[in-house]
């Protein structure tokens, strides 16, 4: 069941937005492939960890200003 807002979600950059959902899609068939050595490893393999930097998902949640 999907989570429901309470209010309306109101986007401040929507082509961030659009940039970081692309970059993911293209990214689940590469974790799918990885998905059996991660869990057996018990840890995220150091190649998603440099996927997931160069997609941008680390600064997310980052002031702008920095």
């Amino acid at each position: 069941m999907p989570y429901k807002l309470s209010e309306p979600l109101i986007r401040t950059n929507e082509k961030l937005h659009d940039q970081l959902v692309a970059s993911a899609e293209k990214l689940v068939p590469t974790l799918k492939e990885r998905s059996a050595a991660a869990n057996e490893a018990r840890r995220i393999p150091v190649e998603t960890i440099n996927d997931f930097r160069e997609a941008g998902f680390f600064k997310i949640l980052q002031p702008k200003k920095y």
